[in-house]
């Protein structure tokens, strides 16, 4: 029974639907790929080994910005943007409030770093 049930939705998908317009639609098997484009090999691996020798060899070599880095290393490394516990706290929720509350809480954390640290600009 089962079997029969998914033969036959399976040929009722395959059969050109008699829908008004598609009377001369001649639609063939789709396009080949053009000559010359592989996509065979993962881009990923490309993409870590670059990434890679990237961070090996980007070094901050004058000595006040190296001290700059470690500074907010020091006072920003810690330093937790947003807090999604609550939101998980309070079970589902649609995606525009989620969105909305996770907005607000980083313009509250960038108010509380732009009053901390002084910029005025």
């Amino acid at each position: 029974m089962y079997f029969s049930i998914i033969c036959v939705t399976v040929q009722h998908a395959l059969v050109k639907p008699s829908v008004k317009g598609l009377e001369d639609d001649d639609t063939g098997p789709p396009p080949e790929e053009p000559a010359g484009l592989d996509y065979s090999s993962a881009w990923r691996n490309l993409y870590l080994s670059h990434r890679d020798e990237i961070e090996q060899n980007l070094h901050i070599l004058h000595p006040s910005l190296q001290t700059v880095l470690q500074m907010g290393q020091q006072v920003l490394g810690q330093l937790l943007l947003v807090d999604c516990s609550a939101f998980r706290q309070q079970g589902a929720m649609e995606f525009e409030h989620l969105r909305n509350n996770v907005i607000l809480e980083c313009e509250k954390m960038e108010e509380r770093l732009l009053s901390r640290y002084g910029y005025y600009g």
